[in-house]
């Protein structure tokens, strides 16, 4: 019973963080008239970022982050095509010298071995 109660629990996730705790509740309220989780934690350590975190739920983040008017939060993830055009100008030339450095040397030693008379 306690493996499907971990099973359902989700992450929250920071959206903002203020230094007043009324503001922070004005923007977890906003969030919540709109149908969405929120809730204020405060973190002590954390004062020149902001005392309190306003935080919803993982899934709940792209659609909070519209709500309040934020950018999105881009830096975490690249979706495959991102990736695939990030890596794609250096696949070509990163084929052909590693094909350069082990081919070239296997038919070095084989043209070799042959003139030896082996």
């Amino acid at each position: 019973m306690e493996a499907e109660a971990q099973d359902g629990m989700q992450t929250m996730t920071e959206i903002e963080r203020h230094t007043v705790e009324s503001d922070a509740r004005a923007r977890a309220a906003s969030l919540v008239s709109q149908g969405i989780g929120a809730e204020v934690d405060r973190q002590a350590d954390a004062f020149p970022q902001g005392a309190y975190v306003v935080s919803v739920l993982a899934t709940d983040a792209r659609r909070a982050r519209q709500v309040l008017g934020l950018e999105e939060q881009t830096d975490h993830d690249m979706d495959e095509a991102e990736l695939t055009r990030s890596v794609r100008p250096w696949l070509i030339p990163a084929l052909i010298i590693a094909a350069a450095f082990i081919i070239v040397p296997i038919a070095a030693f084989y043209i070799t071995f042959k003139l030896q008379g082996g």
